[in-house]
């Protein structure tokens, strides 16, 4: 994509997110995670938004039907850290992964095992809105 392209998609989608809200976002998660040094260069300068990213991909569309698949994998990652920091920002796929219940199961997972949820706001420590 050219820069006027790229500029052009941010454009539209925020005045359709200030039509809607009447708020002005902070925020961007660039669509399916990719980015380059322009995308967050014209997102930040133009837009003033800052870039917000998953650190946790559950491939669950990989485990379509399956959510005993997905767990498993939430299971295994909370095993490997075993005391870390725990701070995650998950990617889920529910309508798509035919797991249509599977964000809630793994909500309860994860408080079940000591994790607080917070919004992106109080990750960042910032407001999600201008």
């Amino acid at each position: 994509m050219t820069d006027e392209e790229i500029t052009q998609q941010l454009r539209s989608h925020n005045e359709l997110i200030v039509k809607h809200l009447q708020k002005k976002m902070r925020i961007f998660r660039p669509p399916y995670g990719r980015f380059d040094e322009r995308i967050i260069r014209i997102a930040r300068m133009d837009f003033g938004y800052d870039i917000i990213m998953w650190n946790v991909d559950t491939e669950d569309w990989l485990h379509k039907h399956n959510t005993g698949k997905s767990l498993d994998w939430w299971r295994k990652r909370l095993d490997e850290d075993n005391g870390a920091d725990g701070n995650y920002i998950g990617l889920h796929h529910d309508p798509f992964s035919g797991n249509t219940n599977l964000t809630q199961i793994t909500i309860d997972l994860l408080k079940s095992n000591g994790l607080k949820f917070v919004t992106v706001a109080e990750c960042i420590g910032q407001p999600m809105y201008f």
